[in-house]
């Protein structure tokens, strides 16, 4: 991290959640890596907590990474939340997970780590970051170990306070039942691709829903639409 001053205030001045994730874009490659993910989880409701991600990994891999069911066995987030110390990607950490493991070599970002954090209520995130090149060494390891870790929890409360201060509540919004579907599977981390294949629809018609939605939320992106539904009680993910 070049300039952790220059980070923060960015972080504060993120006033929608694609604005952090921009702010998140021109951080990873300062820390080294091309590649990112961030899962933030909020504990409600109780039985079955909303989750949402949020990446910029090569195309066509989260709708694998769903595909395969991966998200319940992740050892990183499952990891994570045992432990407060950055998560280095290995075989041995992934090792009850050897499918995910050799898919990952296979797309090509085999090396990278992860942090976890928690924030007020019990919500808790990770940040993960990888590449395609070059092991994480354990000098790489101890010198990212305390920018990484202030970074996940810098962003995470951010993330939180944007999540929690939508200001669309005196608005009249009603969405389809289709939509709310659209936004539901988005919130999984979906593409529309991917939406299309498990509910049997084109991508066009999974396009126009999402773009409907949106269009009723003022959204300008995808994640944008699904904070501002979620802020509104409008979509439940889990």
């Amino acid at each position: 991290m070049k300039d952790p001053k220059l980070f923060l205030e960015s972080v504060d001045a993120a006033q929608s959640i694609d604005e952090l994730l921009g702010v998140i874009d021109v951080l990873v490659p300062t820390l080294g890596f091309d590649h990112f993910s961030f899962f933030a989880r909020k504990p409600v409701p109780v039985a079955n907590p909303a989750v949402l991600i949020f990446d910029r990994y090569p195309a066509g891999w989260m709708d694998h990474y769903h595909r395969q069911s991966y998200l319940e066995q992740d050892p990183a987030i499952i990891n994570g939340a045992k432990t407060t110390d950055v998560m280095r990607w290995s075989s041995e950490m992934f090792a009850s997970a050897g499918e995910l493991w050799s898919d990952i070599q296979d797309v090509g970002f085999p090396h990278g780590m992860a942090k976890s954090s928690w924030a007020r209520h019990g919500s808790y995130a990770l940040l993960s970051l990888a590449r395609c090149n070059d092991v994480v060494s354990d000098a790489e390891l101890n010198r990212l170990r305390l920018p990484v870790t202030w970074a996940a929890s810098t962003i995470h409360a951010r993330f939180d306070y944007l999540l929690d201060a939508q200001s669309l509540s005196g608005l009249d919004i009603r969405l389809s039942n289709r939509e709310r579907e659209m936004l539901l599977r988005t919130a999984e981390g979906r593409t529309a691709a991917n939406i299309a294949e498990l509910l049997g629809l084109s991508k066009r018609t999974v396009d126009f829903h999402i773009a409907n939605a949106s269009k009723k939320l003022n959204a300008t992106s995808k994640p944008q639409a699904v904070v501002n539904a979620m802020g509104l009680g409008l979509i439940d993910p889990g």
